[in-house]
């Protein structure tokens, strides 16, 4: 089975499901059991349970290298695939990372953007109120006389006006 990846094909080794379907594993090499037919000597009937053990046990021991093939198989592939995700979380991690670095600093910046911009607001409302009381304060210092004095011209006016003595 080939697989297509960055325009470039590459084989990789056969997975579980088909080593287990290859002839080795299907049963084609195990040699047909050799016929059970009843012999009247006891030398022929030894001989054939002989040969059914030995058949036996060659068909055991290729049992055996299919199941260590299978496994060195399976085990190659899942160490591949744990490389590979191992990899891949090490990378994300480390994106991870830098982008909590970059959003510290970037915080960091913020914070302190803002409250340089906060302290310069604190100054200028400060130097408004200051300038406010003070140009207030000389309004009222000039203004107040002058209409403390229109005021009382105008209620010597209203009595004389209507005659009220006080």
């Amino acid at each position: 089975m080939t697989v297509v990846g960055n325009n470039r094909r590459r084989r990789r080794a056969p997975s579980a499901a088909e080593t287990l379907a290859s002839p080795l594993a299907t049963g084609s090499v195990f040699p047909s059991p050799s016929p059970l037919i009843p012999s009247s000597s006891p030398a022929a009937a030894n001989s054939s349970i002989a040969n059914i053990r030995l058949a036996f046990n060659s068909r055991l021991d290729s049992l055996r290298k299919d199941a260590d093939l299978m496994h060195a198989t399976l085990l190659k592939e899942v160490t591949t695939a744990s490389s590979r995700l191992s990899k891949r979380l090490k990378l994300e991690l480390q994106a991870c990372t830098q982008h909590i670095d970059d959003f510290e600093r970037d915080c960091d910046a913020f914070s302190t953007d803002f409250k340089e911009d906060m302290d310069e607001i604190k100054g200028d409302y400060e130097d408004f109120i200051s300038k406010a009381q003070n140009s207030s304060s000389q309004y009222l210092r000039k203004t107040l006389p002058d209409f403390m004095n229109k005021v009382e011209k105008d209620l010597e006016k209203l009595r004389t006006r209507f005659a009220t003595s006080s």
